[in-house]
């Protein structure tokens, strides 16, 4: 499960806490987050309504647990550049932050096991209530890149051996097929989506 330790820094004096993936699936403080709506300025051009469920395609903050009472940190990523990145794969680093912008946005897309109209049916999907239990993508908006966690990639933590959580974008071997539907006409820029392979999938549990 996603989990988050809001005392360790992941490069001391900048505030952004380590973020990993613990093999418990017991719901405690530090791996149960809340869902909040983004503020107007950080809304997509396509209006979502604001309400008790979370759609595919609405771009939402993830809050750690009041009860760890370290005030409102978010999940939040940030370009991957030459001196910042996760702690040992070097992939773009994914971390707790207190500053609420466009780097703590997040949307959930739809897994799809259709190959080459893995777009269209995502697109179709938009506006649908995200179930809980099922498998999803979860995409940080800023930069593109999904949230991922390889389980051969382990850290040690205060908690014992976790995985490292980082963004990246893991993808089926499928462009060639893709590049053919589109210059037959039976894809579109907006539907030529590749499938993320399972490191990139999550799924919503209630706690």
């Amino acid at each position: 499960m996603l989990a988050n330790d809001c005392w360790e820094e992941m490069v001391l004096g900048q505030e952004e806490y380590l973020v990993s993936v613990g093999s418990s699936s017991v719901p405690v403080a530090r791996n149960t987050f809340t869902v909040e709506p983004v503020a107007a300025r950080l809304k997509e051009a396509i209006a979502y309504e604001d309400g008790e469920e979370l759609s595919y395609g609405q771009p939402f903050h993830l809050k750690c647990n009041d009860a760890l009472g370290k005030g409102d940190l978010y999940l939040a990523s940030a370009q991957h550049t030459p001196h910042r990145g996760s702690r040992i794969t070097n992939h773009q680093a994914v971390f707790m932050s207190s500053v609420c912008d466009n780097n703590a946005v997040w949307i959930i897309h739809h897994v799809s096991d259709m190959g080459i109209k893995t777009g269209a049916t995502r697109l179709l999907s938009l506006g649908e209530a995200v179930p809980s239990n099922t498998p999803v993508v979860m995409l940080h908006r800023a930069t593109g890149q999904s949230l991922y966690c390889d389980d051969s990639v382990s850290e040690s933590t205060e908690f014992g051996l976790e995985y490292e959580v980082c963004a990246n974008s893991s993808k089926a071997p499928n462009k060639c097929e893709s590049l053919v539907a589109e210059a037959k006409g039976t894809m579109t820029a907006s539907t030529n989506v590749r499938a993320e392979l399972a490191a990139n999938q999550w799924m919503v549990a209630m706690a």
